[in-house]
């Protein structure tokens, strides 16, 4: 008999991103150990097809506020998404079972605002792997990044 071990296989990989999500910036609200969901954040968005935009909706940001946050991401405009983060996540508390919530604003691939309990903090770590659903509770990803590497064209946040 031979003492041959064969190696465990790879977790399961699943990258089915629906348009909308997957691009920066957007919220990760954590369900339970290892299960995230993800709320796309859309800035000046239409709000009239939930299939094209999903998520939570940041309105009236000017184009120069826009342009600006394209090269400098520490911008007025990071300061309206924080704030829209924070009220997101009080408003999610309210109408929630859970009296907190864990949340982070995820602005790219190494950018993360963790928001749990009263406390902020900025962070270079990002959410990753385990399984990410949409806002509608469908599996999008499995043990992968919770953003595309090659995005699609369309983005959260507009072009100038």
């Amino acid at each position: 008999m031979s003492n041959t071990f064969s190696t465990p296989s790879p977790l399961a990989e699943v990258r089915k991103f629906p348009p909308g999500y997957g691009t920066f910036p957007y919220l990760i609200l954590r369900m339970q150990p290892a299960v995230y969901m993800q709320i796309p954040i859309q800035i000046n968005a239409p709000r009239v097809d939930i299939e094209q935009y999903p998520g939570t909706y940041l309105d009236g940001v000017s184009e120069e506020a826009i342009a600006r946050y394209a090269v400098d991401k520490d911008s007025e405009l990071h300061q309206l998404l924080l704030q829209h983060s924070r009220d997101w996540k009080r408003k999610t508390e309210v109408y929630s079972k859970e009296k907190t919530i864990k949340l982070c604003l995820v602005t790219g691939p190494d950018r993360a605002h963790y928001f749990q309990n009263d406390e902020e903090l900025a962070h270079h770590s990002i959410p990753s792997g385990g399984t990410l659903l949409s806002i509608r509770n469908a599996v999008i990803a499995m043990n992968v990044p919770h953003f595309l590497t090659h995005p699609n064209p369309s983005s959260h946040v507009p072009e100038t």
